[in-house]
């Protein structure tokens, strides 16, 4: 997350559930009249659900936390990862306020194992945020917010590992368990429920959105099938505000020189702003490191999101001792976003910083204050691009389950599923994100003010200095949306699938009414594929806004950040008046520059449709880029089997359960890379510049690894007392590298930072990764005491440990790019390569 980012989303403040069942529709026969009748009391309700969740607690070996439902398919929550927040130790992301994905014991997503009916989970995901860019995500993390939780029966996190669960999970192994019609006594059941979700943060669209869901079953002794559907929809926005990266301007403090364009030099009689010549309050100390910010951005996004899930299961019982259930399962989820920017850039060096006023902090110093005005008089433009973007989630799983009781001791199950995961672009859209570049020429001066919660942009704008073009704009010296104008489009076209084919044997052996023997075989196939392209040209303003008034009125809206800012100042105080009232250089003395705080922009109504005839007036076609910048895939094959074995016994009169067994996996990596082949150009003086061709033209890189891994496990638990448990468990874990981390190809060129490494610049950075990492190892410990004093109540206290000895770091080597050209360095250009290792904690 960014910490320079502050955010404005507001709360949901009502639901509304409504249901209704139909249940016990069975053969059973009717008690004669006069007979006594049999009452038999269910517990149901949030009351069952707490009783349910406790006897997996109670019953379990090991450190394990479980939430059931409250009644047929209906959990509490919209979203799995909402109900995992209520286990301790577990904590939530958010996105768009919603829970998306979860970090157990203080290992984040990518270290925690999602299964469904001890099936692992493929996983993939588009990055439409800010940051993300519209890129593939290249890690594990499985993004819980596609599962509605009313098709989940119950979940369990299994925070102690055991040598029959699947490996993957440092963190813990969280097992999703959905409903099977012959789980029930014989008859039909049906459910049905709606939530009515009011969402007060939406700018468009109904506030009030549907949430239904309902479960269909039906078994006999024979025979049984369920169906449970889902349908979510939400309409919502976000405002917030940040910063660009500071590392631009990041370093050791000599004099105004630090900062970009001082000192400035004009041509013929135009003045000149030197170092000495900027006013500086509360200068850093010599050598003291300092940030400075290159833009502020404000920005709002309207949102809107459809989840549908659905699962078919089907089931067989010929006889007794054999159980056969197929099942289908399909979760999708479609998120669209159409926002807009407000933004005032600092780069460039066209504009000299004339005045700041740094915060005295003795580590760090930034500006609370920055102000920068061009003495020519030339303007330039203040930002109001437009972002919109989607993608489209589908998980579909199809698997197989053969439960048979070969005698009284042996029992045998044979699972086998195939697993899909898809994301790609929203449907109707050009690309999975989109930014449409529009501003207005007019701004004089520009600055910011950090002073308070919330940054202010300040600034001056003035129509008549566009460089004699005339005042199109509707009033002089006021921004509006005759001003505006085009000057860049940018689309991204991220894809990225994942695939899981598992088979998987398991056998128990009750050779005692107290001891037994688990067994299994495992082979798990994995190929995870991300393709992307990103494609930049210019409309018809051109990047200096030539063309104001391009954009048709009728596609816009007007925002007004000041309102979407409820609850924060979006005004200058005294401090900043006093500030701004006295800055600027003209003419060799200070301006007077007279800031205002700037919060009104505009929205297109459909990013994609503006984007779409803006592109058509400059004879462009309105679709992503035709070669893929990247084309990677990750192949694993594990094969594992496992023993473990159970004890019952007596110690001084209080029952022991042990259960103790062991793990081996062979790993088998294969990571392929096709990337676009950078070419750095070098524009002369100290500019260079890197330019992505097309992956099609790259030779294929493949790389392999391979390691192997023996996990023991051991847990005891104690009844001190028929309430009172003790539990102590011993267990080894991994988690397997990022696949960002293991993808095959240079990536990410950067020119060198300040000209020619001959002339002392830094050298150029990349990146690659490596197949051949090691998965993450931790040695776990836990204790808890557990006290059972209520039905459905208990309290519990526990210490864990995980000693983690090794982890993914970065190694630096210099290379030579191929094809490279600096003529005053040679043929080649040196660049620094960081390559992911596994490192040994000391």
């Amino acid at each position: 997350m960014n910490p320079n980012r502050k955010s404005f989303q507001k709360r949901l403040i009502a639901s509304v559930v409504a249901s209704s069942a139909l249940a016990g529709f069975s053969g059973g026969a009717f008690a004669q009249q006069g007979e006594p009748m049999l009452e038999e009391v269910v517990v149901t309700g949030i009351r069952g659900s707490l009783e349910r969740a406790m006897d997996i607690k109670r019953d379990s070996a090991g450190v394990v936390d479980a939430i059931s439902a409250e009644d047929i398919g209906k959990f509490p929550d919209s979203n799995l990862a909402e109900s995992l927040q209520r286990i301790t130790g577990v904590s939530i992301d958010r996105r768009n306020g919603e829970g998306s994905q979860v970090t157990v014991r203080g290992f984040g997503p990518a270290f925690n194992l999602v299964t469904i009916n001890g099936r692992a989970l493929p996983t993939s995901r588009i990055d439409i945020s800010k940051s993300g860019g519209g890129n593939p995500a290249a890690d594990r993390g499985f993004d819980m917010s596609n599962i509605a939780a009313e098709g989940v029966s119950a979940v369990e996190v299994y925070k102690t590992s055991q040598a029959s669960i699947a490996s993957g999970g440092i963190g813990a192994t969280i097992n999703l368990r959905t409903r099977r019609p012959m789980d029930d006594a014989p008859g039909f059941t049906a459910t049905v429920a709606g939530k009515a979700l009011n969402d007060t943060t939406t700018r468009v669209g109904n506030e009030y959105t549907p949430e239904l869901s309902t479960f269909l079953s039906w078994s006999n002794d024979t025979f049984g099938a369920s169906l449970a559907l889902t349908r979510q929809e939400r309409n919502s926005a976000q405002s917030g505000v940040f910063t660009n990266a500071y590392s631009s301007y990041s370093g050791d403090w000599g004099d105004a020189s630090f900062i970009e364009g001082v000192p400035y030099v004009a041509g013929g009689t135009e003045p000149s702003i030197g170092v000495d010549d900027v006013r500086i309050i509360n200068e850093p100390g010599a050598n003291q490191q300092t940030n400075i910010t290159s833009g502020v951005r404000y920005y709002h996004e309207d949102r809107k999101r459809v989840r549908d899930n659905a699962q078919l299961t089907l089931q067989y019982r010929p006889v007794d001792n054999l159980t056969a259930t197929l099942d289908h399962t399909v979760a999708q989820q479609k998120d669209r976003i159409n926002g807009s920017e407000l933004s005032f850039w600092f780069g460039g060096g066209s504009f000299p910083a004339t005045d700041v006023q740094f915060d005295g902090r003795s580590d760090v110093a930034s500006p609370v204050y920055f102000w920068a005005e061009n003495p020519t008089g030339v303007v330039r433009d203040i930002g109001n691009t437009q972002n919109g973007g989607g993608f489209e989630n589908e998980l579909t799983s199809t698997g197989i389950n053969v439960e048979f009781f070969a005698t009284e001791n042996l029992s045998l199950t044979f699972d086998a599923h195939t697993s899909e995961s898809e994301s790609l672009p929203h449907e109707g859209l050009v690309g999975g994100y989109f930014n449409i570049g529009l501003g207005a020429q007019g701004v004089s001066a520009q600055g910011y003010d950090m002073s308070g919660d919330l940054p202010l942009l300040v600034g001056i704008y003035e129509d008549d200095h566009r460089d004699g073009s005339g005042n199109v704009g509707l009033k002089e010296d006021e921004l509006d949306i005759r001003d505006i104008g085009s000057t860049v489009r940018q689309i991204w076209n991220p894809r990225a699938t994942s695939e899981i084919d598992q088979v998987k044997l398991d056998g128990r052996w009750e050779f005692s009414d107290n001891a037994s023997i688990d067994f299994g075989v495992e082979s798990r196939s994995m190929e995870a594929t991300q393709r992307s392209s990103f494609l930049q040209q210019v409309l018809e303003g051109n990047w200096g806004v030539g063309t104001p008034g391009d954009v048709p009125p009728l596609m816009m809206e007007k925002l007004d950040y000041a309102k979407l800012f409820d609850g924060y100042s979006t005004e200058l105080d005294s401090d900043a008046q006093e500030f701004f009232n006295s800055s600027g250089i003209k003419d060799g003395s200070p301006s007077g520059a007279q800031g205002e705080v700037f919060t009104t922009a505009w929205i297109a109504k459909d990013v994609n449709a503006l984007g779409e005839l803006l592109s058509y007036n400059n004879n462009l076609p309105w679709e992503p880029g035709a070669d893929d910048n990247t084309n990677r895939t990750i192949k694993e094959d594990i094969t594992s089997f496992y023993i473990q074995g159970s004890y019952e016994m007596d110690v001084g009169g209080m029952p022991l359960d042990i259960l103790a067994g062991i793990r081996y996996e062979e790993t088998d990596v294969e990571s392929i890379g096709q990337v676009a082949p950078s070419t750095i150009l070098w524009q002369g003086d100290n500019d260079l510049i890197t330019q992505a061709g097309n992956a099609a033209d790259a030779p294929l890189e493949i790389g392999f690894g391979s390691y192997d891994n023996v996990l023991p496990s051991l847990s005891l638990s104690l009844g001190v007392t028929e309430n009172v448990i003790a539990r102590a468990a011993y267990s080894t874990t991994i988690s397997r590298p990022n696949y960002s981390n293991l993808l095959q190809g240079v990536n990410g060129v950067q020119a060198p930072n300040g000209g020619p490494t001959i002339l002392g610049a830094q050298p150029g950075t990349a990146q690659n990764g490596n197949p051949n990492l090691n998965p993450l190892e931790s040695d776990n410990f836990d204790l808890s005491l557990e006290w059972y004093y209520d039905d459905a109540s208990y309290m519990s206290v526990g210490y864990f440990l995980k000693d983690v000895p090794n982890f993914v770091g970065t190694a630096v080597e210099q290379q030579q790019v191929g094809t490279v050209l600096d003529p005053t360095n040679g043929p080649s250009l040196n660049i620094s390569l960081n390559q992911p290792l596994c490192l040994m904690a000391a």
